[in-house]
């Protein structure tokens, strides 16, 4: 009864300070002879005694007033604790964040977020300036200065919508952390169930050759355990024929766990293969980071060829594919680089750049792909050190090798690698450019350095030198590729091909000229809408030390009918030596489909062998 009383009280007491204010104007008004104003022309500050909103309580040291300063003015607030979603550059980056909100001392009822430094970059990506000690804290007790993130972060804004419960930061896009990129905010992730699981594969033949049976039998077991962040895998294997000791074998055994540090990336310990870092992939025990793309929110995935100029003025740039607006920004006046759009289909893009005085300039983008090219400011990494396998042990199986690429400027990235070892050390250095209407081109350079004397009836350090060109460029739906790929010494050694060098195998001057020399490939596919696509594909081979010649040639058809992909291709090579031509001619047909949860499928393929 008492709360009912007191709620009564507080109501009457409301009532009563707003129509004192109301009669308070109407006779300030009417002494002047002045009209009473309209509401939109009454100040935003509205101030009247609070004491009419106390609440009652024993002793007048007891009595609590309500601060009506932080309602003057429209949209304040009482500060506190709120729980509110959280956005960053119109991206959402959290969700149900339990903040503590401050008011600003000369705007009472504008709010800001208490938080400190390394909360904004580990909750949403954010760095704060080097030189946040000059802003002052607004208690001494406070994490977070007078301002919270506007004073951490320079040219920052930040907006608060009570109703929405949405905070809302828009910070330059130099400040932003890496992690931003992420596909999901780390906060978010989710490390699943922590259990194990096992699958296992069993595969018995049996074969009648005149009149006698040979019989084999395989076994597989994958073993999976999930346990909090880490992903332990295991392959299991073993294999008996007839008459013979069975063999049993462990592969693939690792752990793995996400970060989110540097972009995203992968942990693995245990028995993987190395990422290449620009050189080879060898396949060793120990430990290796690498980026994961698929952890990348997808806008910093793909390449896109940028939109780069100079605005006279404040312009529009509109971009059409296929007559369809793809994308459409506002730009200052000076220099524009701008990705943040993505093509589809091999179409070429048509640009418009429109000023203020109504000019417009018109150029296009040539669709055009490489291996190498990523977006400015992109980046992939690898690391991985330990011992590779099935070496022969005559060479240092320890290794360490690294690699990495980077988007430096918009259409143009560096990439590079090297892996040492005692007996081995390659580095490859090399890089990508889209160059417009010329088309996509990269190149790469190899060198290496081989300590073959350390195995036994060898001699000699062989140095190999390598160098690979790429070129690519759409034309509508045709897209044509060349690459041509030289060895400038006939002795070129591969760490994993050193590793598997038997002793007392052949001498140098043999080996040095059995080596690739350079190879030259084309390849041409055709998009046919609704029909499939078909391309055509080629490469010829010359070898170090012989006359020796090989080419192969493959032309493929694939399409979609009523949920049925079916394929075929022809294939053709030949490998020309001496006075002898061997002559392979293929066919292979596919089809699939999917019915439900079954997928079969089935292939047929047809060879010949002759001599020209």
């Amino acid at each position: 009864m008492a709360q009912f009383y007191n709620a009564l009280k507080l109501a009457m007491r409301i009532i009563c300070a707003m129509s004192g204010f109301v009669m308070m104007a109407n006779a300030e008004a009417l002494l002047e002879g002045q009209e009473i104003v309209k509401d939109e022309e009454v100040s935003q500050a509205l101030i009247f005694d609070s004491d009419f909103l106390s609440i009652d309580k024993k002793s007048v040291e007891e009595e609590r007033h309500i601060d009506l300063s932080y309602f003057a003015h429209k949209g304040g607030m009482a500060p506190g604790t709120y729980v509110v979603q959280v956005n960053v550059n119109g991206k959402l980056v959290d969700e149900g964040r339990k903040l503590t909100f401050k008011s600003w001392p000369d705007r009472p009822g504008k709010l800001y977020a208490c938080i400190s430094a390394d909360e904004l970059l580990n909750w949403w990506g954010v760095r704060a300036s080097s030189d946040t000690t000059i802003a002052t804290a607004s208690t001494s007790d406070s994490p977070c200065p007078t301002g919270g993130v506007t004073a951490m972060v320079p040219y920052a804004q930040e907006s608060f919508d009570f109703n929405k419960r949405l905070l809302s930061l828009t910070v330059p896009q130099a400040s932003l952390d890496s992690a931003t990129r992420l596909r999901t905010p780390p906060h978010l992730w989710n490390d699943g169930v922590s259990a194990l699981l096992l699958n296992y594969n069993y595969t018995g033949n049996q074969q009648n050759h005149r009149g006698q049976q040979v019989r084999s039998d395989f076994l597989g077991v994958n073993g999976q355990l999930n346990l909090l962040e880490w992903r332990v895998r295991s392959d299991f294997t073993g294999h008996k024929r007839q008459s013979q000791q069975a063999e049993w074998n462990f592969s693939r055994a690792y752990a793995q766990r996400h970060f989110s540090r540097f972009g995203g990336g992968q942990l693995t310990v245990g028995n993987s293969s190395s990422s290449g870092g620009g050189s080879e992939s060898v396949a060793f025990s120990g430990i290796k980071v690498d980026s994961d793309d698929a952890m990348l929110d997808p806008s910093f995935t793909a390449y896109t060829p940028a939109i780069t100029g100079i605005a006279d003025t404040p312009s529009t740039v509109t971009a059409r594919q296929y007559g369809k607006v793809i994308f459409y920004q506002n730009i200052p006046q000076g220099p524009f680089s701008l990705t943040d759009f993505n093509q589809s289909g091999n179409g070429e893009v048509e640009i418009a750049v429109r000023g203020m005085d109504d000019r417009v300039r018109r150029f296009t983008l040539a669709q055009a792909s490489s291996g190498l090219l990523m977006r400015q400011g992109a980046a992939s990494y690898s690391a991985s050190a330990g011992k590779a396998i099935n070496g022969k042990g005559y060479i240092d199986d320890r290794f360490v090798q690294v690699g990495g690429s980077y988007g430096v400027w918009a259409n143009s990235t560096l990439t590079g690698g090297a892996l040492l070892s005692q007996h081995y050390q390659s580095l490859a250095l090399g890089g990508g450019m889209y160059a417009g209407t010329w088309g996509a081109l990269n190149y790469t350079l190899n060198g290496s350095r081989a300590a073959l004397s350390a195995i036994p009836g060898h001699h000699g350090n062989p140095v190999g030198l390598r160098y690979d060109l790429g070129w690519s460029r759409s034309f509508g739906d045709t897209s044509v590729a060349l690459s041509y790929s030289r060895s400038q010494t006939p002795h070129a050694y591969s760490y994993s091909g050193l590793l598997s060098t038997p002793a007392h195998s052949w001498n140098e001057p043999q080996q040095r000229e059995t080596g690739n020399r350079d190879t030259l490939g084309v390849s041409i596919s055709q998009s046919l809408g609704d029909l499939g696509s078909i391309s055509l594909s080629g490469n010829r081979s010359t070898f170090w030390g012989s006359q020796q010649v090989q080419q192969y040639a493959t032309l493929s058809y694939s399409t979609t009918v009523r949920d049925i992909g079916v394929g075929i291709a022809f294939s053709y090579s030949t490998l020309s030596r001496d006075d002898r031509v061997d002559e392979y001619h293929g066919m292979g047909r596919s089809a699939s489909w999917q019915v439900k949860r079954i997928v079969p499928r089935y292939s047929l393929s047809l060879c010949h062998w002759g001599n020209g």
